[in-house]
C-alpha cells in the first residue's frame, strides 16, 4: 500500500456511550494521533432512530469515506486499541482489501472493519447497503448489520480474515492483543467493574432520556427502512465527511 494514501478511522458512540466507553475511545484517539490518521467520532445524530438504524449508520459512513478516497478503519466504541497495535493498513494485500476478524462465536464480527480504498471494498459496502432490508438466512443472522457482514463476505473476492486474538479479541483477556473488544459477557462485566461503569451507564441513560424529552420535536426516522434511512444519513453527513 502506498504511503501517500489518505486514511481515516472512526467510531460511533450515541446515547451517552461516549462517557461509558471513554477509556476505550481515548485509546482509539491515541492510535489515530500516533499514526497521523484523519478521524471522526460520531456521538450524536439529529433524529430519533432505532438501535438497528444506529448500527447501520456505520456502514453508510464507511461508504462515504471510501467515496472520498480514504482507506477506512471502523472500531466499535467498546474497543480498546493497545499501544503496540500496528498501522491498520499493514493488514492489506493485493488479495485482501476487506479485513475482518472472527468474534468469540467463530463468526465474523463487524466491531472492527478495515477497508482498503478499492473497487472491491466499495462494491462490498454497496452490496450490504443494497441488501440491508432483506433478512439474511437464519444461520448467518445476528443483531443488526453483523449478519449481513457474515453472509455477504462469504466467498466475496478481497475478503481477508484477520487473527481474532490480535485484531478483535472479545473472548479472553490478553495484553498481547492489538484490540481488546469488551463486547459482552464476562469481558464487559470486568470492564464495567474496573471502571465503575454500571452507575455511569445509568447516569448516561437518565441524561439521554432527559435530552430526548427536551428534543421531542426531533424528526422521527424510526419507521424508515434502512434503504431510506441511509439516504437521509448520506445527505446529512456530507459536509462532515468532506471535512474529515
Amino acid at each position: 500500500m502506498r504511503k501517500d494514501r489518505r486514511r481515516a478511522c472512526f467510531t460511533i458512540a450515541l446515547n451517552g456511550y461516549e462517557d461509558v466507553w471513554r477509556g476505550c475511545i481515548d485509546s482509539q484517539r491515541e492510535y489515530w494521533r500516533k499514526h497521523g490518521y484523519s478521524s471522526l467520532l460520531i456521538n450524536e445524530v439529529p433524529w430519533a432512530i432505532t438501535p438497528r438504524q444506529a448500527a447501520w449508520l456505520k456502514v453508510e459512513i464507511m461508504r462515504g469515506l471510501l467515496a472520498r478516497g480514504f482507506d477506512v478503519a471502523f472500531f466499535d466504541a467498546d474497543c480498546e486499541i493497545r499501544g503496540h497495535t500496528p498501522p491498520f493498513e499493514s493488514v492489506f494485500s493485493d488479495e485482501g482489501v476487506i479485513c475482518l476478524a472472527q468474534g468469540k462465536s467463530g463468526r465474523l464480527n463487524s466491531g472492527v472493519v478495515l477497508l482498503a480504498n478499492s473497487e472491491r471494498s466499495i462494491e462490498f459496502i454497496d452490496l450490504l447497503l443494497e441488501k440491508a432490508d432483506i433478512p439474511v438466512p437464519k444461520a448467518d443472522k445476528t443483531a443488526y448489520e453483523n449478519g449481513h457482514f457474515i453472509h455477504y463476505s462469504r466467498d466475496f473476492p478481497g475478503v481477508q480474515v484477520l487473527e481474532h486474538r490480535l485484531w478483535n479479541n472479545n473472548s479472553v483477556f490478553d495484553e498481547e492483543s492489538y484490540i481488546q473488544h469488551y463486547s459482552g459477557g464476562v469481558m464487559r462485566d470486568a470492564y464495567e467493574s474496573e471502571h465503575g461503569i454500571t452507575l455511569t451507564m445509568k447516569k448516561a441513560s437518565e441524561e439521554h432520556h432527559q435530552r430526548e424529552k427536551a428534543n421531542s420535536a426531533r424528526e422521527d426516522l424510526s419507521p424508515m427502512e434502512i434503504s431510506q434511512y441511509v439516504k437521509v444519513v448520506r445527505e446529512a453527513f456530507s459536509d462532515t465527511l468532506d471535512r474529515v
